[in-house]
């Protein structure tokens, strides 16, 4: 059986209880777009995704599939398409694609899709939600003054997945209500690909049990503090100084996804 991608982002990353599967908002199917819609120049943009912790550090049900770990591309740092490369051997069953510019964006996109779709891997485009219906990717990421999620959503198809990065608890809250199928709740750390201030584990452990959606740890997380960070609840991370900065990227992805205890 085939599943959507909305469907396969709750095998990719970990539900908020390690007994039971995430539901899909029932909210989006309300700005499911009708008809095919022309791509635009417009864009939303993309801050850092929040998301609930999840009880208990034990592995997850047998029922889902998933690594827990949500890799990143870093404009900055590598070659998107062969970092993805890496980080799939690695292990690594979900990607965003981190591109500021619009063409840049579409050019690696194309290629991303190709090898991500070969290897059953997720590809999520942040900012762009017309460069992610132009390739068929399996969702976006957007921020908090970005494109609205009832806006994305209307422009996407019904089955493609819709992230919010969020920076508090009634922003994660919100996100949900509005059709998010999850957030991402960050910086929980000082990191230099943001230019806002971190807001600690504390938040993780006040998400937990209040969010029925999927939801991701982000920012400034590494070797050095993921302890804390699982501790606190989260138990789907998202990393991209941690793994781009990694002189063997294959292992380190495999590093953590054992610690994250998703393997």
């Amino acid at each position: 059986q085939t599943l959507s991608p909305r469907e396969r982002v709750t095998e990719v990353l970990m539900p908020t209880g390690v007994d039971s599967e995430w539901p899909l908002p029932t909210a989006n199917k309300k700005y499911a777009a009708k008809e095919d819609i022309p791509v635009s120049e417009e864009h939303g943009k993309s801050t850092p995704l929040s998301i609930p912790p999840q009880s208990g550090r034990g592995l997850p049900s047998e029922k889902v599939k998933f690594t827990g770990l949500y890799v990143i591309t870093d404009p900055s740092k590598l070659n998107a398409v062969e970092f993805a490369r890496g980080a799939m051997e690695g292990g690594a069953r979900i990607i965003q694609l981190r591109e500021k510019d619009k063409g840049r964006a579409l050019e690696i996109g194309k290629k991303l899709r190709v090898i991500t779709r070969e290897k059953g891997v997720l590809l999520i485009i942040n900012d762009w939600v017309d460069v992610a219906k132009t390739i068929d990717a399996d969702g976006v990421h957007l921020g908090q003054e970005d494109m609205p999620i009832r806006e994305a959503r209307r422009l996407l198809s019904s089955d493609k997945i819709i992230g919010i990065s969020t920076h508090n608890v009634n922003q994660a809250l919100e996100a949900e209500m509005m059709g998010a199928n999850y957030v991402g709740i960050g910086a929980i750390y000082a990191t230099k690909t943001k230019d806002y201030g971190p807001i600690g584990p504390k938040v993780i452990e006040e998400l937990r049990g209040k969010l029925s959606i999927p939801f991701v740890a982000i920012g400034g997380i590494n070797e050095n503090n993921i302890d804390e960070v699982l501790d606190a609840g989260a138990r789907n991370i998202a990393m991209v100084s941690a793994l781009t900065e990694a002189e063997n990227l294959k292992e380190k992805i495999k590093f953590f996804i054992k610690k994250i205890g998703c393997d």
